[in-house]
């Protein structure tokens, strides 16, 4: 079992892997660029959504070594954070 949301006070959003170590992707400087960080503070994976004129797919890339359940829960934030972006427009 596992959960997450948004985050308040942190402005993230955040959840916990099935072993209880908590994530959090974080707003990049460019928009719709997110940057998932480990409890540790080290970048996890970057994810780039579609560009607004829809000629750049979404990105997802891993930098480091992860297991499947793991890849698992990214892959459902990164919808997520695809709706929240969608919202906003």
């Amino acid at each position: 079992m596992t959960n997450g949301g948004f985050d308040a006070g942190r402005s993230t959003w955040a959840f916990h892997d099935f072993d209880g170590k908590r994530y959090d992707w974080m707003a990049g400087i460019m928009q719709n660029c997110w940057k998932l960080e480990d409890s540790d503070g080290r970048v996890v994976a970057q994810f780039i959504g579609m560009s607004r004129d829809y000629k750049v797919k979404a990105t997802l890339t891993f930098m480091t070594k992860v297991n499947e359940s793991l890849i698992s829960l990214v892959l459902l934030t990164t919808k997520l954070i695809n709706y929240d972006e969608a919202t906003k427009r």
